[in-house]
């Protein structure tokens, strides 16, 4: 590589197991923007993940017209 800011990333991105590193700088700009007990109560007041149903999709009338008519 011949530019030396990919030749940079590339070495963070190997000392990390391809994860890109945080700044110190920034990671504590975040942890001010977003304190630990927001964050919990943000998880606390998600609405449950909606089940995942078993049964096939439910089609439109338009896709159910082109599944009935025969293939020319």
């Amino acid at each position: 590589m011949s530019n030396p800011i990919q030749a940079k990333l590339a070495e963070m991105l190997a000392e990390n197991g391809g994860a890109i590193p945080t700044p110190p700088h920034l990671a504590e700009h975040f942890k001010r923007l977003l304190p630990s007990e927001h964050l919990e109560s943000v998880e606390r007041n998600l609405p449950d993940p909606a089940p995942v149903s078993q049964g096939k999709a439910r089609l439109g009338p338009a896709r159910k017209k082109r599944l009935k008519q025969p293939k020319a």
